[in-house]
C-alpha cells in the first residue's frame, strides 16, 4: 500500500439512477459524458468538463477509488488497475440508464456485504478524498474482501436499419402495408424524440406517452378499442381483445417522464401486475427507450430492450437482454 496513492469518491449515477451494478459487474468505473470520443484525442472537447479531464489525467494505477451512494454510503472500494492503459473509451457505455459515460478505467472492486454508513462524503461526481477516517474505511473493506470476478467488457451491439427492422417485424407477422406505416411513425417518433431529448424543457409524463408511446403502438397495429389509459392506475393496458369492464390485461406498460430512468417505473409496474396474475408481460418507458420484461414462474425477467435513437440487436452491456427487433415483435398485438 504505497502513501502517495490517492483516494478518490465516485458516484454511480444521482439520487434517480444507480448503476453501481456496472461498475462491479464489468470491474470498471465510468464518467461522462464520452459523445465526443476519447480524451486524449479529443482533449478540447472535453476542457470545459473538469471531471473527465481529471478522470483521465489525473487518476492514476494503483490509486483508491470508494464507489459512494449518495453523501453517506459506501457501496464497494476499488483500486485502479495498474495496467498502462487502464483509461479507455467504450461506445458499450453510450446508454447507461440513459446516460452517455464512455470514459472508463478498469478497476478491481472489492465489496462488502453490506453497504458502509459513513459521515464526510463529499457530493459531486468525482472527487478527491483527504479524509483519513474515510480513507481507513476504504482500506478497511480491501482488506475485509475479496475481489470481485469481473466479467469482460462486451463488443458493441450490432447497429439496426429500418428496413432490416421491418423485415424482422413482416416475419412475426405484421401487414406489409402496416410494415410501412411503422416506417412513418417511427420517422415522427424519433424526430420529436430527438426534439425532447436535447432541446426540450420540462416534458411531463404525459407528452411522452401521448406524443412518443401511443403513436408508436397504433403504427404497430394495436386498436383503441383494446387498450386503455389510465385505468385502474396503469399508465397503458393492453388487452385480448376488445375492452370489457371484466377484462385483465395481457401487457402492461409504464411510462415515465424523458429525464426519468425507467428503474423506478419498473418497480412500480411489478406492483401493478400483482393485480393481475394472468398479465405476463410489463414495458417501462420513458418514450425514447423501452424496457420488456416477461413473468416465468412468478418471476419478472429483462427480456428486451429498446433505444428509439439508437437501434441495435441487443442491449448495449447486458448481451442476455434483445434488443430492438424483439422488443418490437413482442409489441405486436
Amino acid at each position: 500500500m504505497g502513501k502517495s496513492r490517492k483516494y478518490w469518491l465516485i458516484a454511480a449515477g444521482d439520487a434517480l439512477r444507480d448503476y453501481s451494478d456496472v461498475f462491479l459487474r464489468f470491474g470498471v468505473m465510468l464518467v461522462g459524458s464520452g459523445d465526443s470520443g476519447s480524451y486524449f484525442e479529443n482533449r478540447k472537447a472535453y476542457s470545459e468538463i473538469d471531471r473527465v479531464r481529471r478522470f483521465a489525467e489525473e487518476v492514476q494505477p494503483g490509486d483508491v477509488v470508494i464507489l459512494k451512494r449518495g453523501v453517506r454510503s459506501i457501496v464497494a472500494t476499488g483500486i485502479v488497475d495498474e495496467r498502462e492503459d487502464s483509461y479507455f473509451h467504450s461506445e458499450v457505455f453510450g446508454d447507461v440508464q440513459g446516460f452517455s459515460i464512455q470514459h472508463g478505467r478498469y478497476v478491481t472492486w472489492y465489496k462488502p456485504d453490506e453497504e458502509v454508513l459513513v459521515s464526510g462524503l463529499a457530493r459531486g461526481t468525482l472527487t478527491h478524498t483527504y479524509k483519513s477516517h474515510i480513507q481507513q474505511f476504504a482500506e478497511r473493506i480491501i482488506h475485509e474482501n475479496t475481489a470481485l470476478n469481473s466479467d469482460e467488457i462486451p463488443s458493441p451491439a450490432e447497429n439496426v436499419d429500418d428496413e432490416e427492422l421491418i423485415d424482422y417485424l413482416i416475419m412475426h407477422g405484421l401487414g406489409s402495408g402496416q410494415a410501412e406505416e411503422v416506417i412513418r411513425a417511427f420517422w415522427r417518433v424519433r424526430r420529436l424524440g430527438r426534439w425532447y431529448e436535447y432541446k426540450g424543457e420540462d416534458v411531463s409524463e404525459h407528452e411522452t406517452r401521448t406524443f412518443l408511446v401511443v403513436p408508436l403502438l397504433l403504427a404497430l397495429g394495436w386498436p383503441e378499442q383494446r387498450l386503455k389509459i389510465e385505468w385502474k392506475q396503469l399508465d397503458i393496458a393492453f388487452f385480448k381483445s376488445n375492452y370489457s369492464p371484466d377484462a385483465n390485461p395481457m401487457m402492461i406498460l409504464e411510462s415515465k417522464r424523458l429525464d426519468r430512468p425507467l428503474l423506478g417505473a419498473e418497480k412500480q409496474a411489478k406492483n401493478y401486475s400483482k393485480k393481475f396474475p394472468h398479465c405476463n408481460k410489463l414495458v417501462v418507458s420513458n418514450g425514447i427507450r423501452y424496457l420488456l420484461f416477461v413473468k416465468k414462474k412468478n418471476e419478472w425477467l429483462p427480456k428486451a430492450y429498446l433505444n428509439l435513437l439508437k437501434l441495435r440487436t441487443r442491449h448495449p452491456y447486458y448481451v442476455e437482454i434483445y434488443g430492438a427487433p424483439e422488443l418490437l415483435a413482442q409489441l405486436l398485438p
